[in-house]
């Protein structure tokens, strides 16, 4: 599946897939006048010059969209849509996932669902949204709007990433990549645990909150999931303090350039908007495929150190 942008030429299979996905809700508001289901083609392609819109697709076919857009400084997020078969495998999600990605820099997100739908409710609580207020539509139907704070900061996007400020919600996705074997290998232990998990994002939330930068959330675009975090970490060492960089990805992600790609972005921030004028990568020795990342990058050998009994490369680049 891949989830790309949408434009006026999809306007006809996204309002079928609309209508197709809103009879369940149709069926159980007893209400066949509901806005989506009313909506005309040529609305919907207003609403594509418009608004951001997100198609998922599998073999050239659109099984699900949403769109959003912002007002008030606010993301507003709407028609979230499944087809009625493939529902239950993920797609809400990592639409969810793609279109917060895309307004990244929002204080905060604004959707709302119908009260009776509970399956949109848990979908969106899980995701991190809280029940802010009630309001009917009519005599029939009453809808919940649900909010969550963005996470404000910079944001850095590359051809097939967006790489935007860690949030507490990123928790699930974050934890597969430590829960990865291969991953848990290349460090030299073991796989995460819950405990594990949590202290390891709150201190990347506390550094977050203290310097206006850490490690990201990296989102691949045209997977609308949450694949790595890469960024920078200011770290004590015996020449004074340093921002290093960093880089996590999943291990099904590995092998495409992906980390490369990120930590470039990163190595421009730091050196940029970040004002570092050094930046270090310490690699544990022998893990040959962060190495090459860091050469690809331009930082060059220093010096092999000694941290918790470990051996590590020290990686280094001056501005």
């Amino acid at each position: 599946m891949k989830i790309l942008p949408a434009t006026t030429v999809d306007a006809e299979p996204i309002l079928a897939l609309q209508k197709l996905a809103y009879a369940s809700e149709a069926r159980l508001y007893d209400d066949d006048a509901l806005p989506p289901l009313t909506q005309t083609l040529e609305q919907m392609r207003i609403d594509l010059e418009r608004q951001v819109v997100l198609k998922a697709v599998i073999d050239d076919a659109i099984v699900g969209s949403v769109r959003a857009q912002t007002r008030d400084e606010v993301c507003h997020i709407g028609r979230l849509i499944v087809h009625p078969t493939l529902q239950g495998r993920g797609i809400g999600t990592r639409l969810m996932t793609a279109i917060e990605a895309r307004f990244a820099t929002a204080p905060r997100y604004e959707l709302f669902t119908g009260e009776r739908s509970a399956r949109n409710l848990r979908l969106y609580e899980r995701l991190g949204y809280h029940r802010q207020r009630v309001a009917a539509l009519d005599a029939r139907t009453t809808v919940v709007f649900l909010d969550k704070p963005g996470q404000p900061g910079p944001v850095l996007e590359t051809e097939r990433l967006i790489l935007r400020p860690m949030r507490p919600d990123d928790f699930d996705g974050l934890w597969k990549i430590f829960l990865d074997p291969n991953v848990a290998a290349a460090f030299g232990v073991q796989p995460f645990d819950h405990a594990q998990m949590s202290d390891w994002l709150g201190r990347n939330l506390t550094h977050q909150a203290e310097h206006g930068w850490g490690l990201f959330t990296v989102v691949l675009k045209t997977e609308g999931e949450v694949i790595g975090d890469c960024g920078l970490e200011v770290m004590a060492l015996d020449d004074g303090s340093v921002a290093e960089l960093g880089y996590d990805l999943r291990s099904a992600f590995w092998g495409r350039g992906l980390a490369t790609e990120a930590a470039c972005a990163v190595r421009d921030f730091a050196l940029g908007p970040a004002g570092q004028t050094r930046l270090i990568s310490l690699i544990r020795a022998g893990n040959d495929a962060s190495r090459r990342v860091a050469e690809k990058v331009g930082l060059r050998l220093q010096t092999t150190i000694t941290r918790w009994g470990v051996p590590y490369w020290r990686y280094g680049l001056e501005a």
